[in-house]
């Protein structure tokens, strides 16, 4: 009878390990950021400076509500969320932007507008780091994924995103990390791949 205690203790105590080890780098490798609704900031095209910000709490287009980041084998996934996203103006620039344990950075950008509502992303001419992208006006969201072997297969990422709504008179833009706008995006905590 001892013995069968002590199989069914050490069976119980393998399965609570091997739960705890399947579940930290699934943790590990997710990052999920609920922006504030209201805190898109505009600019005059023609004072485009960063002081030149003000706040436009009544624009709905191109405002975060909720970023998800995964950090995957194969590519970073980033996925926003918005309170409206629609075919309007100018066009929509999303940018996401990667730091990598050697101290380098990325940016990437998909740029959608007038006849091409689809969305181009930035990628140079045989370079494919943008692997996928989609831009969904009907869910109001946008998500993008960059391959990791762009990135020299890093241990970490931090990975900040911010998204650009272009009209004749003035830009809107909102961090989705970030309460207000400033030159550099905010950046999410380190995040390993599974």
């Amino acid at each position: 009878m001892h013995t069968t205690v002590t199989r069914t203790a050490l069976g119980l105590l393998a399965a609570v390990l091997l739960t705890a080890g399947l579940s930290a780098p699934a943790s590990a490798e997710r990052y999920i950021h609920h922006d504030p609704a209201h805190d898109v900031r505009k600019v005059s095209v023609m004072s485009m400076g960063n002081d030149g910000f003000v706040r436009a709490p009544h624009r709905k287009q191109g405002d975060y509500v909720k970023v998800k980041i995964w950090h995957q084998v194969r590519a970073v996934r980033v996925v926003g969320k918005f309170r409206r996203l629609d075919r309007v103006g100018q066009g929509l620039i999303q940018i996401v932007s990667i730091r990598t344990p050697d101290g380098s950075e990325r940016t990437f950008q998909v740029f959608a507008g007038p006849g091409m509502w689809k969305g181009v992303d930035s990628d140079e001419a045989g370079e494919n780091c943008v692997v996928g992208h989609h831009v969904n006006y009907r869910r109001d969201r946008f998500s993008m994924r960059i391959s990791r072997s762009c990135l020299d297969r890093p241990r970490w990422v931090k990975v900040g995103v911010g998204f650009i709504t272009l009209n004749r008179r003035d830009l809107t833009a909102d961090d989705a990390q970030l309460r207000k706008v400033r030159n550099d995006l905010t950046y999410s905590p380190r995040l390993g791949h599974a």
